[in-house]
Order: C-alpha cells, then sequence, then structure tokens
C-alpha cells in the first residue's frame, strides 16, 4: 500500500516538473528570438532647381504647296503646237504662255469691234471741238492712241452734259464692245500666274478643248505652307510669328519656318485647333511629311519632369526625412514623355525613377550617383 502512494506521488512530481521546464523553455524562446529588420527602398534622387523652361512643343504634317491652281478653259477651241510641250515637270517663268487655243474668230472679232470704236470716236471729234472746245485736245489724244493700237479706257470727265453727248453718240457702249472682245480673246491664251511648274497635264496639242473642261494642274515653287493642330492647353502659348523646326525622315532634310495662321475655331470632330506654318525652301515636295516643334514661350519658376514620375496625374513623390511624401503639382504643360511644372521647392529631392509600391510615410534610403 505504502509503495503505491509513493508511486503515485513520484509522478505528480515528475508532471509537475514537466510543467515548469516546459514554461520555462517557452519563455527562454520568446526571450531569445530576433527583433524583425525593417528593410529601406533604396534610390537616387534628384534636387529641384527651378527656372525658366523653354517651351517646345511638338508638331507634325504634311506640306502643300501655297501657289497651286487647276487649269480650266474659259472659252472653246483647238489646242495649238506649241514649241514647249504641255507637259507634267515642265517649268515656267511668270507670264509665259502654258496653252495656246486658236484665237483666229475671237481676234477678227475683236478687230472688228475695235475699228468700229475708233470710227465712233472720229465721228464725234468735230462735235467736240465746236460744242467742248475745252475738252478737245485730251479727246484728240485719246483718238490718236487708239488709232496707232494704245488700247485705253475713255478719259473721265466731270462735265455732265459731254458725258450724256458722248452716251448718245454711242461712244461707251461702242467701247464695252470692243473690250469685251478683246478680254474673251486673252482667254484662248493661258499664261502662267506665276514661277513654277506643270504637275497634271490632261490635254494634247491637236484636241478640242470645250468651255469649263479641266486641263492640268500648275504648282508654283519655294512657297510651302503645313497643317498641323494643337491641344486647346497648347493653343494658347503659341502665337503668330513664333519660329518652328522641321525636318523630313524620308530625305533627312532640316527646315524652318514660322506660324503664320490660326484657326480661332476648335474642329469638333479632335478637340483640336488648326495652325499653318509657312516654309520657304526649294527643296520641299508637295505633299512631304514633317515632324518638328514650336519654339513657344519661356515658363519661369518651373521645372522638367518625366511623366513617368507624377502621380495621381498632378503630384510627385518628393524625399523630406528619409520617409516619402506627396507634394501636388501646377501642370503647366505636358507631352506624352515630359510635363513642364510648378509647385516644387528649390532643394526638394525627387526620385529619378518611378518607385514600385511606392506610398506616402514609405522610409527610403538615398544612395549616391
Amino acid at each position: 500500500m505504502k509503495k503505491r502512494q509513493w508511486a503515485i506521488i513520484g509522478g505528480l512530481l515528475i508532471l509537475v516538473l514537466a510543467f515548469g521546464l516546459k514554461n520555462k523553455l517557452s519563455q527562454s524562446t520568446e526571450t531569445e528570438s530576433p527583433k524583425s529588420i525593417t528593410r529601406l527602398k533604396a534610390l537616387r534622387v534628384d534636387e529641384v532647381k527651378n527656372g525658366p523652361v523653354f517651351l517646345n512643343i511638338k508638331v507634325d504634317g504634311p506640306v502643300q504647296a501655297q501657289q497651286k491652281i487647276d487649269l480650266f478653259a474659259e472659252v472653246n477651241g483647238v489646242l495649238s503646237l506649241q514649241a514647249t510641250k504641255f507637259d507634267a515637270g515642265r517649268i515656267y517663268r511668270k507670264g509665259e504662255i502654258l496653252l495656246d487655243l486658236d484665237n483666229s474668230e475671237a481676234s477678227s472679232s475683236y478687230r472688228a469691234l475695235k475699228s468700229q470704236y475708233t470710227n465712233v470716236l472720229g465721228q464725234v471729234i468735230p462735235d467736240i471741238k465746236i460744242d467742248f472746245p475745252t475738252h478737245f485736245d485730251t479727246w484728240y489724244k485719246h483718238l490718236q492712241n487708239i488709232s496707232a493700237g494704245i488700247w485705253e479706257a475713255p478719259k473721265n470727265t466731270d462735265d455732265e452734259k459731254l458725258r450724256l453727248f458722248l452716251s448718245a453718240r454711242g461712244i461707251y457702249s461702242a467701247y464695252q464692245n470692243a473690250e469685251s472682245a478683246r478680254i474673251r480673246l486673252e482667254k484662248y491664251q493661258i499664261r502662267a500666274p506665276f514661277d513654277g511648274s506643270i504637275t497634271e497635264a490632261l490635254v494634247e496639242p491637236g484636241q478640242l478643248v470645250r468651255v469649263g473642261q479641266k486641263l492640268g494642274e500648275f504648282m508654283g515653287k519655294g512657297k510651302f505652307e503645313m497643317l498641323t493642330s494643337l491641344s486647346t492647353t497648347e493653343a494658347p502659348l503659341v502665337n503668330i510669328g513664333d519660329t518652328v523646326y522641321l525636318s523630313s525622315r524620308e530625305s533627312g532634310h532640316e527646315y524652318k519656318g514660322i506660324v503664320f495662321r490660326k484657326n480661332a475655331k476648335i474642329d469638333p470632330s479632335t478637340q483640336r485647333l488648326n495652325i499653318y506654318v509657312l516654309l520657304e525652301d526649294v527643296r520641299l515636295v508637295d505633299g512631304e511629311y514633317l515632324n518638328g516643334t514650336i519654339s513657344g514661350p519661356s515658363l519661369d519658376k518651373a521645372m522638367a519632369l518625366s511623366r513617368k514620375l507624377l502621380h495621381k496625374q498632378a503630384s510627385i513623390y518628393v524625399v523630406k526625412d528619409s520617409v516619402l511624401a506627396e507634394s501636388n503639382l501646377e501642370i503647366l504643360h505636358q507631352s506624352p514623355e515630359m510635363v513642364i511644372v510648378r509647385g516644387l521647392k528649390n532643394g526638394d529631392l525627387i526620385p529619378q525613377k518611378p518607385i514600385a509600391g511606392a506610398y506616402v510615410g514609405m522610409p527610403v534610403k538615398i544612395i549616391s550617383q
């Protein structure tokens, strides 16, 4: 019986000792476990230095000749054989004949009406000498010029009686008939309105040409304009006369132009405003596509940043006391890659590159460049 009691007491002691040892070991493990280590995000930074930022607005678009016209026939006639054939690529100086239509009938009509005017004028000269002697020399000189082949309009007069007299004698109507025939005769010859070349020729010598028929296309050289568009935020920054630097990716040529027209109406389909750039360069080709920039105004107390650094579209992370803080920005101008902003203070530290998983209060470590 005593042995059994001692066995029970011994078992209880063993349990108590085992339980105490377990608690001791547990407390020792907790006190000896290492503390968690906070890892700092290492990054490189730039120091903010506000100053004037020169605005360059990117533009692109096709160029077209500023002087380009379609040639149409205003009279009927057969195209005459010319020393220089009317072909695409032909170069002409201003005033040279591009096309010459047979004008035999029109020329005869003009000569007849001109002769009729000369005869009517000759019949009234004696009466002018008697009834209006102070005007005789003027009208006699006019008759001499007409007879010598110098075509000119009748002389203006303030004498109402003389005007009525000349009108009753058919002087003015005879002149208008002859003048109309002269203008029609000139339409049988189509002359170059400016220096340029034929870009399209649609008729051949001997071909019958009718009124309203398109004959070809004539384009001036050296003067071109480029159509491009700006956003509603960019448009107020561009003015007439601003310089535009352009280049062609195909030819590699560089050009310099100026903004010479600016539309006051926004295109409803694009919500952009059209501007026109004037270029003067003989190397340009009609339809060539150019890319470049407009030199806009200088924006004071500003800084240019990569758009990738923006947070919430109008803020940026800055480093203060080794943690990230947020600074709000005023966006002055933005392009696909860059933004020009105000709102940062000189000396502020901003990350050089976007920070993955960044948040306000994030601890960081600045590393040297």
